[in-house]
């Protein structure tokens, strides 16, 4: 491959390409893998608490008991049959999560692939230093681990694209619906695969009796927090839309109640430009929907909206940022019929497991609709099931061993 038509090459620093590509795969979970993001992980969890808390959850997530479970659980799923590499993992990353490429980066390489990486050409502070961390690990790490890590920007329409396209054996795209369809112009080999992560949306769901009888809030407020600004709100994950449940009465002082302490909590620090943003997408959407805005001041901007009402051509237009749309149900049953869209994640509070799952009925009407459930505050926690895709299956291949 050429150094041309490409912004800039971030690993390999030598800019020796030719050895990524001729690069040996290894065994699923092979030590020198595991002892690479072990250390990284070490790393990360070591220097970012403060400055990087993105970077801490990830370092966190990788750890080494965390590493052992899901190779225990891979190799269970597949106790006879033989995991073998994919071989060559492409993956073009999205630019609102800056640590998701990684994420799913690392579990490609744990299985045992040359793992090429295409990362937007926006670029925070929190990116670079952590390019700069992985950099400077590989660099102690043998050639077998080096050669097979290949990360880079550039251009949609980029030669590069085109090539490791056709090289690939999986390809993997995240982004928007328009993004991911002018990537697919880039064809794949026929024995190729693709997975596709599209543009999503995601809710909150919160039992107003619970707020008024919990009594302290704070630990459930902290969840809130977590999962409204983690990411700038811009992350599939994060909920774009809180629907409160119960009857008119009873939401209504929940909902004064829960507000209250929340903004007693947060600051309201925020770049002129995000208030801009979310004052002017608030606007636009007032006047494509029948919402009514309740707040339009401070570290989170309000507006009341009827689920049926929620629809792609008002999410799409959520810019992130600490804005919610409100809606209410009286009763819980109500929330398949409302839900017109494919969500992705539903994070809850004042619920129990058994509320979603007692009723076949409605459990299979709800998870029709939706991916992910999941406590307050772990709405964008990773995990290596997303989207309903087993990432650590997909990257391998398996193979049936006969019986001797």
């Amino acid at each position: 491959m050429q150094l041309d038509a490409i912004d800039r090459l971030f690993i390999p620093v030598s800019g020796d390409v030719d050895s990524f590509m001729g690069s040996s795969l290894a065994l699923p979970f092979e030590f020198s893998s595991v002892a690479f993001v072990d250390q990284l992980s070490s790393y990360l969890m070591a220097h970012c608490q403060t400055p990087y808390p993105d970077l801490y959850a990830l370092g966190f997530w990788f750890r080494n008991s965390h590493i052992k479970a899901l190779q225990d659980r891979v190799m269970a799923r597949s106790a006879e049959r033989g995991l073998y590499a994919k071989g060559l993992v492409f993956q073009i990353a999205p630019g609102n999560v800056d640590t998701l490429f990684l994420y799913s980066g690392l579990l490609a390489f744990l299985m045992g692939n040359r793992v090429a990486i295409r990362v937007s050409s926006r670029q925070s502070e929190q990116f670079l230093f952590l390019l700069d961390v992985l950099n400077q690990i590989l660099q102690t790490q043998p050639a077998e681990v080096q050669d097979r890590w290949l990360i880079f920007a550039c251009e949609h329409d980029s030669d590069w694209i085109q090539q490791l396209s056709r090289a690939c054996d999986i390809r993997v795209l995240w982004g928007a619906d328009e993004t991911i369809q002018a990537l697919r112009r880039h064809a794949l080999r026929p024995a190729a695969k693709e997975l596709s992560f599209a543009q999503r949306h995601s809710l909150t769901l919160i039992n107003a009796h619970y707020v008024l009888t919990a009594g302290d809030l704070n630990l459930a407020l902290k969840g809130f927090e977590t999962d409204i600004f983690s990411f700038s709100q811009q992350a599939c994950s994060s909920p774009k839309c809180l629907v409160w449940q119960g009857d008119e009465a009873t939401v209504t002082r929940a909902r004064e109640l829960f507000w209250q302490a929340a903004e007693a909590r947060m600051h309201a620090d925020q770049l002129p430009e995000e208030l801009m943003i979310k004052y002017e997408s608030m606007q636009e959407m007032a006047v494509q929907a029948p919402i009514s805005i309740t707040q339009m001041k401070g570290r989170v901007f309000r507006a009341d909206i009827g689920l049926k009402d929620l629809d792609a051509r008002i999410l799409d237009r959520h810019p992130g940022y600490g804005l919610l749309l409100e809606a209410r149900i009286s009763d819980l049953a109500e929330l398949p019929q409302c839900l017109q869209l494919h969500y992705q994640t539903l994070s809850y509070l004042g619920y129990a497991k058994t509320d979603f799952f007692s009723d076949p009925a409605f459990r299979h009407a709800l998870f029709q609709k939706l991916d992910r459930l999941v406590p307050l505050g772990k709405a964008n926690e990773f995990d290596e099931i997303w989207d309903g895709v087993d990432l650590l299956h997909e990257f391998c291949r398996v193979v049936r061993i006969p019986s001797f």
